[in-house]
């Protein structure tokens, strides 16, 4: 498994923007998205302008396939918009399975 994540911050006030601009990736690309396996969006609860989003896939390749997309760069440059500060991306690759296999 692979997994990208996203840390960032929005600009004050954008919080709900930013929640409803993953809810809209969610919807709209990624059960379209090859390899895709799911995603979670993450709040921390002392500063809820900072989210952390973890995106996993089944290889690299499928990682790198959707984020070479046009759709995926559209919806990174709403996302650069909405962020204070980042996005932040890096890639991890799975060591041990999940409890669940996901």
């Amino acid at each position: 498994m692979y997994v990208s994540v996203y840390w960032y911050q929005v600009k004050a006030g954008k919080e709900n923007a930013a929640i409803a601009h993953h809810r809209a990736w969610e919807r709209e690309q990624s059960f379209s998205a090859e390899g895709f396996l799911c995603s979670e969006l993450l709040v921390n609860p002392e500063d809820s302008s900072e989210f952390l989003w973890l995106v996993r896939f089944e290889n690299d390749e499928a990682a790198w396939t959707l984020n070479q997309s046009a759709r995926v760069s559209a919806w990174y440059a709403q996302l650069v918009r909405l962020a204070d500060v980042g996005p932040v991306v890096l890639q991890f690759q799975s060591v041990l399975p999940t409890l669940n296999g996901i």
